[in-house]
């Protein structure tokens, strides 16, 4: 690497984000939610983690894909759903597991059921509700869910924020406005920009 592409990556380098503080991002909308957790990923260079690593890490050798694996998000959530019938925390161990040895700070973006929703509140993380406004096509989410899905409870619990303690609630526009969406709730929750570590 030449002195000047050295340069360019130490300007484009950002430290890991270590500072205690966990984000996870529920609602309808599954493009907003990947949109606010992709953000503090490449931007503040939180740990993206997710709840269903797990049960793909497991599909892609089970099937032989490896590296390659191609299998779509709906057929994922269904053997997600078909296995969270048998056992409602097998995701939610795994995820503690691998989330106790994380150094960095983590966010999460695909929380399915409450229980898993409680964990992550008893794990200390900060739970932000994501909505659009223009609604979102959620029947294809909810599929073979079980009846404690967060998709189900947000569409029929009108205290669900109450009821759940929600957080922060935020309304996704577009990727431009993420900083001014994200940034305050980290900075009211103690979180430092111009430290590195």
């Amino acid at each position: 690497m030449g002195n000047r592409s050295l340069d360019l990556y130490r300007a484009s380098y950002v430290a890991p984000s270590k500072q205690g503080l966990n984000v996870a991002f529920i609602g309808l909308d599954h493009a907003g939610k990947i949109a606010c957790a992709e953000y503090m990923r490449r931007k503040l260079s939180f740990k993206r983690m997710e709840l269903r690593e797990g049960l793909v890490h497991f599909l892609r050798t089970s099937r032989g894909y490896h590296s390659h694996f191609k299998m779509g998000l709906d057929e994922i959530m269904r053997y997600y759903d078909a296995i969270y019938k048998l056992d409602n925390d097998l995701f939610l161990e795994h995820f503690k597991r691998r989330f106790n040895k994380v150094e960095n700070d983590v966010v999460v973006s695909d929380i399915r059921y409450l229980n898993e929703l409680r964990a992550l509140q008893e794990l200390g993380f900060i739970i932000v509700r994501v909505t659009v406004p223009h609604g979102s096509l959620v029947s294809r989410k909810v599929g073979n869910a079980a009846t404690d899905t967060v998709i189900l409870s947000i569409l029929y619990d009108r205290e669900f924020a109450n009821n759940y303690n929600v957080d922060y609630n935020v309304e996704y526009t577009s990727i431009s406005r993420l900083e001014a969406l994200i940034n305050p709730i980290l900075e009211q929750n103690g979180y430092k920009f111009d430290k590195a570590t």
